[in-house]
């Protein structure tokens, strides 16, 4: 999807792909593709890591990850780093190596699934839009702000339940503003 887009936008892309019944059809739609793991540093500089602006890692293994992004910070550090997180501990992960550009995947389906359930339950869709994006702003500042304490269990499961009662509270006090302002525009 990540290719799609950029190849839509007109940007040239190289793909990293281990799988090999994964080749014939990313040729088949044009790209550029190399063969092998992306996490040998011969693959990256033979697939242009040197030249290229930024990459964007989208592997399923989560160790695969963090080495892909050790290599291009240690081999190729002008180069933008972007990565697919599948969890929340994997955006620790990510985080703690400096790369602030990711995307929790299963946090963002959730979120859209939580957003479609607030609408069938009866909340008027633009609201639910807005819930979600008071719950995914409010989630994103209490991830980074927990990430200090990440490694530390004890704590952090405290700290959590903490974070977990503010965000209520917060996401409880933006709501209500969001249902007065709109009653406001409604008179």
């Amino acid at each position: 999807i990540v290719g799609r887009l950029m190849y839509a936008n007109k940007i040239k892309i190289t793909v990293l792909e281990s799988d090999a019944s994964q080749i014939k059809l990313l040729r088949k739609y044009g790209y550029k593709v190399f063969y092998g793991d992306a996490t040998q540093l011969e693959l990256l500089r033979a697939a242009g890591a040197d030249e290229a602006e930024a990459i964007v890692i989208c592997t399923d293994a989560p160790d695969e990850v963090v080495k892909i992004v050790e290599l291009c910070q240690q081999h190729f550090p002008k180069l933008k780093i972007l990565a697919r997180a599948r969890s929340r501990v994997e955006a620790y992960q990510l985080l703690s190596h400096g790369v602030d550009k990711y995307s929790r995947e299963t946090f963002l389906g959730a979120l859209d699934l939580g957003r479609q359930a607030l609408i069938d339950l009866g909340m008027h869709p633009d609201q639910a839009k807005r819930a979600g994006a008071h719950f995914r702003k409010l989630d994103s500042a209490m991830l980074k702000e927990l990430l200090p304490q990440h490694n530390e269990d004890k704590q952090l499961a405290l700290r959590a339940k903490e974070a977990r009662k503010e965000l209520e509270e917060i996401f409880g006090r933006e709501m209500d503003n969001d249902r007065q302002s709109r009653r406001y525009w409604e008179q």
